[in-house]
């Protein structure tokens, strides 16, 4: 069922995105009670590139600082 879902997901993505923007989390989980662990973090953003990528989906990756991510994004939105 999972995996139906997750077929489905992405090909509405695909179908409906010219491009996606990888903005990859670059900062440290705070101390205390972080809401995941940097393990799962990590794992999950790998799941998604290797899924987009093995589908094909044109994938831009955006890092930097937040100037510098935003100069990147309206470049490549064109604005």
């Amino acid at each position: 069922m999972l995996d139906h879902l997750g077929r489905e997901f992405l090909h509405r993505a695909l179908t409906s995105y010219d491009v996606f923007v990888h903005l990859p989390v670059e900062f440290p989980l705070h101390d205390g009670t972080p809401p995941i662990v940097e393990h799962f973090r990590v794992l999950s953003d790998r799941l998604l590139l290797n899924t987009l990528h093995a589908a094909g989906a044109p994938v831009r990756t955006v890092s930097g600082p937040l100037d510098d991510r935003l100069a990147a994004l309206v470049a490549l939105t064109g604005a």
